[in-house]
């Protein structure tokens, strides 16, 4: 009975030794638990402040991009509004250029006919003794000469008078650029301000 009541407590002694080693075991078991709930509930917290911080930055960027496409819109507006004052400087430009080439045409065929009505009469019409009298190659080269002269006053007004057109026409190209340049001068000089605090 003896040797029972040595081996109970033998038993009872492993045990309280298998349930102290249990007890430390679970000890650390919740240390680490709450270690790990600490680190968890941090990472919620970082998570929250940084989905907090993305959503005031994609904010910011929505407002810029809303900037930027109200001036791209103006810019746009701008842009087609000047349009038409371009086409109408340059139609003006191909009516004028037309119009001189017109008048260029009709002068040297006046000329023309003029010299051919000459040149006809002087050919048959008589002289005082009643004959008629051929015409001599000095005549010619006083016409030609004549001729020559007059084509080139009228070739001189149509240059002159393109010359006027041309300037005319790239003053108002070189205007209407400008004013294109500064209106988009004016939209890439917004510079996006973005929230760009980091932590």
């Amino acid at each position: 009975q003896e040797m029972q009541s040595v081996n109970y407590e033998n038993k009872i002694q492993r045990l309280n030794k298998i349930i102290d080693e249990k007890d430390d075991e679970i000890r650390i078991l919740n240390m680490d638990l709450i270690r790990t709930k600490d680190e968890l509930f941090q990472l919620e917290n970082k998570q929250k402040f940084q989905e907090t911080n993305f959503n005031s930055i994609k904010i910011s960027m929505q407002n810029e991009m809303d900037k930027l496409k109200h001036w791209l819109e103006i810019y746009e507006n701008r842009k087609s509004a000047m349009k038409p004052h371009y086409k109408e400087a340059l139609n003006e430009l191909e009516l004028k250029l037309h119009e001189q080439e017109m008048f260029y045409r009709k002068q040297i065929k006046d000329i023309d006919l003029e010299m051919k009505r000459k040149h006809y009469h002087s050919s048959f019409n008589p002289d005082d003794s009643g004959s008629s009298t051929p015409p001599t190659s000095s005549d010619y080269f006083n016409s030609n000469n004549q001729l020559r002269d007059q084509i080139q006053t009228i070739f001189r007004q149509h240059v002159d008078e393109l010359d006027k057109c041309n300037i005319k026409y790239k003053t108002s190209l070189s205007n209407l650029k400008n004013r294109l340049h500064e209106l988009e001068n004016t939209t890439t000089n917004v510079e996006p301000v973005f929230n760009t605090t980091t932590y």
